[in-house]
């Protein structure tokens, strides 16, 4: 049997802050939702933005609600999300965010459409901003219940590019990809470091040329976003299951 020799692969890059996917590490918990997930959103210095957020509660009891406004961090190189105070304040915008209402209670099935600012200072630095809008519930309201609440957060992530110097600088950290293999489907492994000053999400693919130097295959690789700061893992996997003769 012949074995199929990986050799390189090319990668083409694009940062792109636009259609920005953030990882969803703040879960939804039960008895509250929220939505949407991610807000992208983009400002000049000096700009009020205005926007609403979706707070439903799909259980059978009324629970009390309250709106914080918290930074977020991102924990290792697979996206996870740790609502957290920020170490510096260059990249929070926590400051900027007003909410109304603050405090309110949801009947069972009753849903919220809470009002949010940011007012971006005049003097606001360029690059990318970011916080969490949190729901917080100290647990139900009624006659009958009984017994401490626990207290539930549900969050949204708002990542916010202030327009000016930005620096955009996603460097490729690490390739790997398996050197032999007599059946696929191959996977590749490839790690993104942001050094720049904004949020992006590296979109490519992977170039995959057989022995001859005739193209085969271009792999899209997963689309996963990098905040400034971070390194994110991403994966590709090529689907083709029968391999012959080398391929680079």
């Amino acid at each position: 049997m012949k074995r199929t020799t990986i050799a390189f692969v090319s990668i083409l890059t694009a940062a792109a802050a636009g259609n920005f996917v953030f990882w969803n590490s703040v879960h939804a918990a039960s008895g509250l939702s929220i939505s949407p997930l991610t807000f992208e959103l983009t400002a000049n210095p000096g700009d009020l933005l205005e926007n609403t957020i979706r707070i439903y509660n799909p259980t059978d009891s009324a629970v009390a609600v309250k709106m914080e406004i918290e930074d977020f961090t991102v924990s290792g190189e697979t996206g996870q999300v740790i609502i957290e105070p920020a170490e510096t304040e260059t990249y929070s915008l926590t400051r900027w965010v007003q909410v109304s209402p603050e405090t309110f209670t949801l009947e069972p099935a009753e849903q919220k459409i809470v009002d949010f600012i940011i007012n971006v200072p005049a003097d606001a630095e360029p690059g990318g901003h970011y916080g969490s809008l949190l729901a917080t519930t100290a647990g139900v309201i009624g006659e009958n219940v009984t017994g401490a609440g626990v207290a539930q957060k549900v969050g949204s992530l708002l990542l916010l590019s202030v327009s000016g110097a930005v620096n955009e600088n996603l460097q490729v950290k690490d390739f790997s990809a398996p050197k032999f293999l007599e059946y696929g489907p191959i996977k590749f492994a490839m790690r993104f470091e942001n050094t720049g000053t904004v949020h992006v999400r590296p979109k490519g693919f992977i170039t995959i040329t057989n022995w001859r130097g005739k193209k085969v295959a271009d792999v899209e690789f997963a689309q996963k976003n990098v905040i400034p700061g971070a390194t994110r893992a991403v994966e590709a996997t090529w689907n083709r299951k029968v391999l012959f003769g080398k391929y680079t």
